[in-house]
Order: structure tokens, then C-alpha cells, then sequence
């Protein structure tokens, strides 16, 4: 047999699967670390701002800028003195936050950016710094718009700025979309379509650089800057003051921390919820930190509602914790007193459908009873500028009303509008009780007050004003002649009213008016006798010139004010025209001594002469009785020589005499004025007065017998 040699069949061979090839460059990253908090995020940006910086050089006057939200964050801090406080107080003077994709710094004083100070090297890098961060670290150009700074600036920065390669524009008007790096606003710029240009301009990554234009000396600056960009949460202090050293060092982040909003609330609480008595609270510290709070609640707007609601009830709650009524009255402690400025300053910082009745709203102002009818009415009004002008109507305490106008006017919730804070507790009601509202024309204005009180319109000129309210009431109102009135509304339920006369409007509670016999005649004497005492010292009488009835007072005696605010206790005596009585005298002198314009610059001489007046118009009145009688106390030997001399030669020499003093421009101590009234009197009686002239000998034994209660002090508007 042969052998064959024979080939297997061939196939494919089967091909190599090819393995993927993976070059690394580098090693392969890392997933991105998650966003940092927002405080961290701060502190990081102001580390960064303050890069290289120890200190920096400051104007001589600052308004403190306040954090409001937990996106804001202070930069430098500045220690402030203050007259009543032993310690200095910490505030920031430049703050910044982040806001949506841009963000907004608070600069205390545009002098800031002035040549002068930026001539202070520390000073410019800060500002160098500053704009870099605002402008994300961009390296183009960056260009800077200025809104609202006076002309010599705009041209010192232009010249300033320049070296740093940045661009300043200063538009006429401002651009619907504004392009620029940064956007320096001055706080005094108004420009009513801000609002929604800077929000798109935020929104798309700008940096907005706003700072307080300081005001001309003895004006409350108004901050315009502090609504328009409520979004930022930052604001200025409503206030401009002088730091203690015009040399601002550096802080650490970590020392700023407790400036933000979030921990000045902290620290107040933590006072708050620690304490079970008043013997529990270091009044230091209680003080301190409400001090430091009170610039941040004078800021507040409509974004922190809910931030004043927290702090209010937190501080009400304290209050009831450690008790805070007694038989006197209320907050007879030091620490009743500071939360209670808190409380107070809080109250227009509510949104006013969150308001409720304020605690023990029985004792003051009184319940308004529930047969009290709400209802929607329209008025029109008549105003006299500067002026509290009644509408009728009546807020119940915790009750939502909302009022439209035609025109912008200041709408006043209460008629007693004294503020006890300047003396120590306990007082008779709480410490202010007025609530005031700016109303813009022709949009409705929601209304609310925790007291409740008679609705007042206060405008800055005569005019005619339209307005339509709801949810209002009524409340006893007596107007001269017009009986009608008194008629329709004695039997509403409210605690207080008012008595309209010619030369009064009068408000006491609606018990003592319904005590009035004949409110006619009443008023008919209570005129007479003004005119009668305005007469004794040649003045017009007022055009109704308010008078309150409170139940507490910051002093012993009567207060001049918006309003003459007279003790509830001389009401029983003052409603009660039988007789010549010491509170009607009371009455008279008080009305009549302002009109004297402080023309004497001498309180005892102006109350003797206040006086005289008051004892001339009751002689007048109840010619049958003394009119001494009404003189409490011991006359001065002063008064009664000025009283003898009036029933001998009339009241006419006395008037031109005043009025001579009055309206003489060469016056100006109390000595002179003296002399030129005696001289005067004299020669109009035709007679010497050698025992008159010599004024300040009797200084000692008139002071020493003059009556406390006939003693006058001006006490400014409280603004605590």
C-alpha cells in the first residue's frame, strides 16, 4: 500500500480582538468637593479682600452698616463712645454679601474713595482689592459706572483710577442694562426704576458698591439706597457717628463672625433663654448686646417680617418668664426696661397682619368693646401742615385696616405719643404706644397697632386730602356747635375720644367726657378762658391746640410737645368748670407758657409770668372768687409784686411789655431780658419799679417758693 500525503483543509484564523488603549496624561480627577456653606464661602471672600491689609485710614464721621441676612458679612469694624456708656461699642462700617450670581458691598462714608484718603496707601489697596473681587478677577479692562456722585469726585476718581488701568463712567441717566464691571451708587441717589436695572444686573454677575452720603449737620439722613436694594441684606444704620480712632485695623474672620446677623440674634437669645428671674441676667451684657442689635433693628424692612415676629415674641415671652407686672404698673426693673426698647422699636418693623394685641391692653389704652362696628369709609380732609389732624376714626388694638390716598402723608395709630423710656419703671402703660405710617398715594397701605388708637393724618403742608379706609371704627367725638356728631357716637365703645373747641382739641378717656354736663358750655368757657390768657401776654390765641390726657408721663410736671400732655389725674379737675380750681390753672399756664418762645432764658420767670395769665383769665371767668385760690402752694414774693401791680394797672402793660421781649433781636441772656421787660413795664404803668429790677436777688427765695407743679421743662421728642 502507498502512503498519501495530503494538506488539511485551511480556515481563517480567527483575528485578535483589539484591546483599547487608555493614555493617562494625568491621573484621573477627582469628583468636585461639594459647595462650600455659605458663611464659609463669606469668610473665604474676606480673607481674600483683606489680603496684605492691616489697617486702613477712615473719614472722621461713618454710618455703621448692618448685616441683615446670613449672606452678608462685615469687612472692618469701627469702636464707637457713646456719652451714656462706660464700654465702647463694636460696629462694622463696611460689610459685603453675595447675592444670586453678584454681589453688593456697603461702604460707611463716600469720603472713602476721596483723594485725600485715598492717598493713605492701605486705604487705595483696599479699594484695589475691593473692585478685583467685585470684578471676579477678571484681567480686561474693568470699568466702573458711578451713579449719584457729586461732579469734583467724579473727576478726583476719574484721575485716581486711572493708574489702575480702571475706566469711570458717569451717565447722565441710568442705563436700562448696565454692562460695566462694578456699579458705585451714592446712598442719597434716587431714581425710581433702580431697582428692577440693578436686580438684572446682579443677576447676570455684577458687584454693586453703595456708600452713605453724609448729611448736613442736625438732618436725619434718609437712605434711600436702604429700600431700593433691601435685596442685598445689607443696610446702613440710620445714623452717622465719629469713631473712636480714625486708624481701622484689620479683624480677623473669625472675630467678625459674631457681627453677622445671625449671631448678633444669638447672642440676645441666649441671654434671653437662659435666665428664669431678673436676679438671673447680667444687665452688662444684656445692655451691650441689646445696644449693639438696636442699629440692626433700625434697619430692618420688609425682608426681615419674620426676623422682627421671632424677636418680638421671644421678647415677650422673656418678659412673662420673669414677670413683669406689679402693683404699680409694669417693668419695675432695668431688665424689663432694655427688652422693652426692643419690643418698642420692633413694633413698625411687623408686617401688620402679624400684629396682635399688645399684653395688659385692658390697662391701657382699654378694650374696644365688641359691639364696635368695622366698617369701610371714605373722607376728605382739610390738613394744616405739621400738624396732628383727626380723621374720626379709630384702629382697634391687633385689628388689620388698610387705608388708599390721592396724596403722600404720614399716617399717625395713637394720640399719646410720649415716650417713657427716659425714666425708670414701673410705668402706667408701655413705654411707646404710637404707630406711624408712611403712606404713598394711590396704593393701599395695610394698617396695624398692638395699643390701637385714634387715627391721625400728619402732612408737611396745607392741602385737601381723599382717602378711603376699612375695617375702622368710630369713636366719641364732640366738635364745637355740632351736636349732630356727639350724638351719633357717645355710645360707641371706645376708651377714648375727643373734645373739638376752638382753640383746643382735646383728648381724654370717654368716661370723663360723658361726665361733662353740657359739653357746649363747657367748651364755650374753656375758650374763653385761653383767649383771656393768650391776651395777658399779647398772643394769638392757638387754633386748636391738642391737649392729652396720659396716664404717665417722663416727668412730674406737664409736657409741651407735638401735643400738651397733661397727668389723667388733673382730668376730674379740668372737666369740672363750677369753680376755679389748680388744674384749670395747671391748664392755662402750661398752654400759655409757649407761647413765650423761651424769650426770658429763664424757666422760673416765664412759669411766674405763665401763671399770672392762668390767675388774669380766672379772674375773668369766676370774677366772685380769689383767683389766688387756684395757686397751689407758696407764691413768690415775685409773683405776688407782679400780681398787685396787674390788678392796679390792667393787663395791657404786661402784654406789650412780653411782646417787646419777644420780638427784640438784641436779647440773649436772662439778665438782659429781665431789665428790658421791667424797664418796659415801667414805663408803660408810668411808674418806677426799683423792686422789680433787680431780678436775680430774689433768684434763691423764688426758686425755693415756687410750687413743683407749676415748673416747665421742654422735653424733646423721645428717640430711644
Amino acid at each position: 500500500m502507498g502512503c498519501v500525503l495530503s494538506n488539511p483543509a485551511q480556515t481563517n484564523a480567527a483575528r485578535r480582538v483589539r484591546q483599547p488603549i487608555e493614555f493617562y496624561d494625568e491621573e484621573k480627577q477627582a469628583p468636585p468637593p461639594p459647595p462650600l456653606e455659605t458663611i464659609d464661602q463669606l469668610r473665604i471672600d474676606c480673607t481674600n479682600i483683606l489680603q496684605g491689609l492691616s489697617q486702613i485710614h477712615a473719614p472722621d464721621w461713618i454710618n455703621p452698616v448692618v448685616c441683615l441676612n446670613d449672606k452678608a458679612y462685615p469687612l472692618f469694624l469701627a469702636s464707637y463712645k457713646f456719652e451714656d456708656r462706660a464700654d465702647h461699642i463694636d460696629l462694622p462700617i463696611i460689610a459685603f454679601s453675595r447675592i444670586q450670581n453678584g454681589r453688593f458691598i456697603f461702604i460707611g462714608n463716600l469720603d472713602f474713595v476721596s483723594h485725600p484718603v485715598l492717598q493713605h496707601t492701605e486705604t487705595s489697596a483696599f479699594v484695589e482689592n475691593m473692585i478685583t473681587w467685585g470684578a471676579d478677577y477678571k484681567i480686561q479692562t474693568i470699568r466702573i459706572t458711578l451713579l449719584g456722585f457729586p461732579p469734583q469726585l467724579i473727576s478726583t476718581l476719574q484721575s485716581d483710577f486711572s493708574s489702575y488701568g480702571y475706566i469711570v463712567d458717569s451717565p447722565k441717566e441710568v442705563p436700562a442694562t448696565i454692562m460695566s464691571s462694578l456699579v458705585f451708587i451714592a446712598s442719597d441717589f434716587v431714581c425710581e426704576n433702580l431697582e428692577p436695572i440693578i436686580t438684572d444686573y446682579v443677576q447676570r454677575g455684577g458687584t454693586v458698591v453703595v456708600f452713605a452720603v453724609q448729611p448736613e449737620e442736625g438732618i436725619q439722613p434718609d437712605f434711600f439706597m436702604n429700600s431700593q436694594l433691601e435685596q442685598s441684606g445689607l443696610a446702613f444704620a440710620k445714623c452717622s457717628l465719629k469713631p473712636a480712632n480714625k486708624i481701622i485695623s484689620s479683624s480677623d474672620p473669625t472675630s467678625l463672625d459674631k457681627f453677622t446677623f445671625e449671631s448678633t440674634l444669638e447672642t440676645y437669645f441666649n441671654i434671653l433663654h437662659e435666665a428664669e428671674t431678673v436676679e438671673d441676667v447680667d444687665v452688662n451684657l444684656l445692655d451691650q448686646a441689646i445696644s449693639q442689635m438696636r442699629f440692626y433693628i433700625g434697619a430692618m424692612g420688609v425682608l426681615n417680617y419674620d426676623d422682627a415676629l421671632n424677636i418680638t415674641n421671644e421678647s415677650l415671652q422673656f418678659l412673662k418668664k420673669i414677670g413683669f407686672q406689679v402693683d404699680e404698673g409694669i417693668c419695675p426693673d432695668v431688665v424689663h426696661s432694655l427688652v422693652s426698647v426692643v419690643i418698642s422699636e420692633l413694633v413698625p418693623k411687623l408686617e401688620p397682619s402679624k400684629i396682635e394685641p399688645a399684653p395688659l391692653i385692658e390697662l391701657f389704652p382699654g378694650n374696644t368693646g365688641e359691639s364696635v362696628r368695622l366698617t369701610k369709609i371714605k373722607l376728605r380732609i382739610g390738613m394744616k401742615s405739621d400738624s396732628w389732624n383727626s380723621t374720626g376714626l379709630w384702629l382697634p388694638a391687633g385689628t388689620l385696616g388698610s387705608i388708599t390716598t390721592d396724596y403722600p402723608v404720614t399716617l399717625q395709630v395713637g394720640s399719646h405719643s410720649l415716650c417713657l423710656l427716659v425714666k425708670p419703671g414701673p410705668w402706667k402703660r408701655w413705654p411707646i404706644v404710637v404707630t406711624r405710617f408712611i403712606i404713598e398715594p394711590n396704593v393701599p397701605t395695610e394698617i396695624a397697632s398692638p395699643f390701637g388708637g385714634i387715627i391721625y393724618f400728619i402732612s408737611d403742608r396745607n392741602r385737601t386730602i381723599h382717602a378711603v379706609f376699612s375695617n375702622v371704627a368710630r369713636y366719641p367725638y364732640y366738635v364745637a356747635q355740632k351736636q349732630t356728631i356727639w350724638d351719633a357716637t357717645k355710645d360707641i365703645e371706645v376708651p377714648w375720644g375727643e373734645i373739638q373747641m376752638k382753640t383746643l382739641c382735646v383728648t381724654m378717656p370717654t368716661e370723663a367726657m360723658k361726665r361733662i354736663a353740657n359739653l357746649e358750655e363747657y367748651c364755650k368757657l374753656i375758650d374763653k378762658l385761653v383767649i383771656d390768657a393768650f391776651s395777658f401776654v399779647g398772643a394769638k390765641p392757638p387754633d386748636s391746640r391738642r391737649v392729652v390726657f396720659d396716664v404717665d408721663l417722663p416727668q412730674s410736671t406737664p409736657v409741651n410737645s407735638d401735643a400738651l400732655v397733661i397727668h389723667i389725674d388733673s382730668v376730674d379737675g379740668i372737666i369740672n368748670i363750677q369753680q376755679a380750681n389748680s388744674d384749670i390753672l395747671l391748664l392755662l399756664s402750661h398752654l400759655t407758657v409757649s407761647s413765650l418762645n423761651n424769650a426770658f432764658y429763664d424757666i422760673e420767670i416765664e412759669n411766674t409770668i405763665s401763671t399770672l395769665a392762668g390767675c388774669y383769665a380766672i379772674k375773668k371767668a369766676w370774677p366772685d372768687e380769689p383767683p389766688l385760690v387756684a395757686v397751689p402752694g407758696s407764691p413768690s414774693r415775685l409773683f405776688y409784686d407782679l400780681f398787685d401791680l396787674c390788678n392796679e394797672k390792667g393787663h395791657s402793660p404786661f402784654a406789650m411789655a412780653i411782646q417787646a421781649v419777644i420780638s427784640s433781636n438784641v436779647i440773649t441772656n436772662a439778665k438782659d431780658a429781665w431789665q428790658y421787660f421791667v424797664n418796659k413795664l415801667g414805663r408803660l404803668c408810668n411808674m418806677e419799679l426799683p423792686h422789680l429790677i433787680d431780678r436775680f436777688r430774689q433768684t434763691g427765695k423764688l426758686a425755693s417758693e415756687s410750687p413743683e407743679k407749676l415748673n416747665v421743662y421742654q422735653l424733646e421728642d423721645c428717640d430711644i
